[in-house]
This record gives C-alpha cells, sequence and structure tokens, in this order.
C-alpha cells in the first residue's frame, strides 16, 4: 500500500525521534511504500531527503515554530500554497492509497481533499488538538474574528473529508460530536499517543547532578515548549507552595514564548528552587530526565476541550511518576488513574497540590511503583505497532 503523511511538524529521524517518526516507522516496517511531506525546519530548500528511512519531501514556509501568534497565523495561511506547488514540483505522477494527515494543523484540508479525489485515496485524521477553539480558549482570537470563522469553516470540511478520525481519548470524541453533531459518529474512535520504548541505562555512579548543582536533589522535570498552553505559572505556584522542601529544585528544560515571562516571575518572586536552561547538550538532557524524581505536566485553566500531553509517554518510558496540573475540561486524569502512573489535579486547587505533591515526595515506594506501571502501561497499550493496528482497522484495509 502506499502510504502519503501529510505533516505540519516532523522530526528529522536522522537526528531525532517523535511520536510521528515511530508510526512511519512501523508501516515501512510492514512494507507499505510510504512517502512523508512536512515544512523544512532549518534552512534547506525544498526538496525529498532520506531521513531514516523514509522518504521526506521538505517544504520550505516561513518560520511556524517559536513565532508570535500573528507570524505563525499568517505562515500557516500561506503553507498550503507552497505545500501545493512542492508536491506539484515532486510528487506529480503518484498515487496514494491512504492519506495520514494530523491536526495541527487543519489549513491542509484543501490539500488532502484534493490527494483524495485524484487517487481515490482513504484519508484518515489523527486528532491531536481541536484548533480554532484552543486558540479561542488561550485568548488567540475570539470567535467573532473573521479568521476564526474561516478556520472553523475548515475544521469542519475536515471532519467531512476524513474517512476515520482517531482522537486521544473519550472526552475528545464526545467533544467532536457535542460540537459538531452532523459528523458521524462511526467515524471516530479512540487513538491514543503512543511512544516507543527505549532502554534506559544504568546511572549509577553518573556525576551529571554534580555537573548542573543537582547532588542530593529531589529533582522535578519540566522539559519541552514553554508556551501559553504550557501555563508556566503552574511551576511557579508548585515551588512556592514547596518552598519549605530545602532539597527540592524544579528543573525547566526548554523554550518558547513564556521562557522569558517564567524567568521573569522567577525573579519577581525570588525563588530559588527553580532552575531554567534553554538547552542543554541531548546527552545531558537525556540523563537528567533518567535521575529525575517526578515528571511534571502543567496545562492552561482556560482549555475548554480535553488535552493530553504526549510528553506523558516519555515520562512513562523513564519510569517516572508523573504529577499534572491541569484544567476542569479534560479527562487526562482517567488516563493517570488508570494506569496508576501518577496524580492530577485542577487547576487552583492548592490542597490538592499539596497532598499529591507530598505523596510523591515522601513515598519513595509509591514513585518507584508509579514509575514502573508508566513502562509497563507503555510497552502494552501504548505503542506505534498498536496505533498502527487502530489505523487499519477504522480505515478498513
Amino acid at each position: 500500500m502506499k502510504v502519503l503523511f501529510l505533516m505540519f511538524n516532523y522530526d528529522d529521524a536522522n537526528v531525532s525521534d517523535s511520536m510521528y517518526n515511530s508510526l512511519v516507522a512501523e508501516f515501512i516496517a510492514n512494507g507499505h511504500e510510504v512517502s512523508v511531506v512536512a515544512f523544512e525546519k532549518s534552512k534547506r530548500e525544498t526538496g525529498i531527503y532520506r531521513e531514516g528511512n523514509a522518504e521526506v519531501l521538505r517544504v520550505k514556509t516561513m518560520p511556524l515554530m517559536n513565532v508570535g501568534p500573528v507570524a505563525k497565523g499568517i505562515a500557516n495561511l500561506l503553507m498550503p500554497f507552497q505545500y501545493r506547488r512542492a508536491l506539484r514540483n515532486f510528487y506529480s505522477g503518484r498515487k496514494f492509497d491512504l492519506i495520514i494527515t494530523p491536526t495541527p494543523p487543519i489549513t491542509l484540508t484543501g490539500i488532502a481533499r484534493s490527494l483524495k479525489r485524484q487517487n481515490n485515496a482513504r484519508v484518515y485524521l489523527i486528532l491531536r488538538d481541536i484548533f480554532p477553539q484552543n486558540a479561542v480558549d488561550v485568548g488567540f482570537m475570539s470567535k467573532r474574528n473573521p479568521l476564526y470563522l474561516y478556520f472553523r469553516r475548515q475544521e469542519k470540511a475536515l471532519y467531512r473529508l476524513s474517512d476515520a478520525i482517531g482522537a486521544m481519548t473519550r472526552g475528545n470524541v464526545e467533544y467532536i460530536l457535542r460540537h459538531n453533531p452532523e459528523v458521524k459518529p462511526e467515524k471516530l474512535h479512540i487513538l491514543p499517543n503512543w511512544n516507543k520504548a527505549t532502554d534506559i541505562p544504568d546511572l549509577r555512579g553518573s556525576d551529571i547532578r554534580e555537573k548542573y548543582g543537582l547532588a542530593g536533589k529531589f529533582v522535578v522535570l519540566f522539559g519541552g515548549t514553554l508556551g501559553i498552553s504550557q501555563k508556566v505559572d503552574n511551576v511557579i505556584d508548585l515551588a512556592k507552595l514547596n518552598a519549605g522542601k530545602k532539597d527540592l529544585t524544579f528543573l525547566v528544560v526548554g523554550k518558547g514564548t513564556h521562557k522569558k515571562y517564567l524567568e521573569n516571575r522567577i525573579k519577581e518572586e525570588d525563588l530559588s528552587n527553580i532552575l531554567v536552561f534553554d538547552y542543554l547538550p541531548r546527552a545531558d538532557y537525556e540523563k537528567l530526565a533518567m535521575v529525575a524524581d517526578v515528571g511534571l505536566i502543567s496545562l492552561n485553566e482556560k482549555f475548554t476541550i480535553p488535552n493530553t500531553p504526549s510528553r506523558t509517554l516519555a515520562y512513562y518510558n523513564l519510569k517516572k511518576p508523573v504529577f499534572a496540573i491541569v484544567d476542569p475540561h479534560t479527562d487526562y486524569g482517567d488516563m493517570l488513574a488508570t494506569d496508576q502512573t501518577g496524580f492530577c489535579c485542577v487547576y487552583g486547587d492548592h490542597e490538592s497540590y499539596r497532598k499529591h505533591f507530598d505523596a510523591l515526595y515522601y513515598d519513595k515506594d509509591l514513585r518507584e511503583k508509579m514509575g514502573e506501571n508508566g513502562y509497563k502501561a507503555l510497552i502494552s497499550k501504548y505503542t506505534p505497532r498498536r496505533t498502527y493496528e487502530i489505523v487499519l482497522q477504522h480505515c478498513g484495509l
């Protein structure tokens, strides 16, 4: 079968690994002919590149990452035209049986429609973000904004176009059906996030803690994008509530639109228990993640749509218990409760913060048990192989 992954953000498998890399690799391993289209992150020109075992058509676009909402919006609007030109120049005449596309973004709907019609192909939607509602929730746009109306039409068109829609949780399925009653319920099913399990080296005797001033510290890791969706204020709140724990350090590694804001708040609050890095050598970051005690998840409390952070499975792989502060609308806590891998607190409930954070802080056996549970769940429920099987099952292929 010939498969096209019509992507927005896709990591170069030669230098890193990601959720989507692992799914592409699974399709290739099962004998399918796979092509990937994604935007170019560096300065290479539009063209076909070999990344891992996959053929990737990289499309040069305006900057799409770590830019403001206006610049990002313009880049997203222009991206379909750039993709069309690249597909015409490099894949003219090539046929596909299955088109797999994730959200974000939804601006590739027209391209997916054309490819479906030209190839008589099936379209499978991996629904990770519900846009534009998530942009409304965090104040990027209002429902009166013409852009919102445009994107909402694109969203509905994408649901109509898709032959099958894989949503992260039952809450996502119910949300889509409640707000889009025209969508046929049989199209929707649960497709959880997935990740490839990797070996964890024995770091006993490593000096990585000493290197970063963390010797003898209880380390809570918060890694990844630092943007409005991640609500970095939650790190501040936790740090203030636990200021009396002198061995406790919150290790924040990442960059994004709210990194400077976080650093300013740390200074304003005169907090000494938060350590921020926007970059670490990859080997050092991986070692620090392995020796951390708890993995932190944070979501903006203004979200009205259920979210499930993909970073959860990275913590599962590292056998780290999860402590999460989330909005009241997500069903993310159901995942942690079912897998018995951590605690989920609703934003603003400081009593819950104290109770559950202390449970992890003071009980090493509990941390280890939850960490082991996470790894077991990863290798039994959230594998690329399982995802591959769900996609083919619901595409009727």
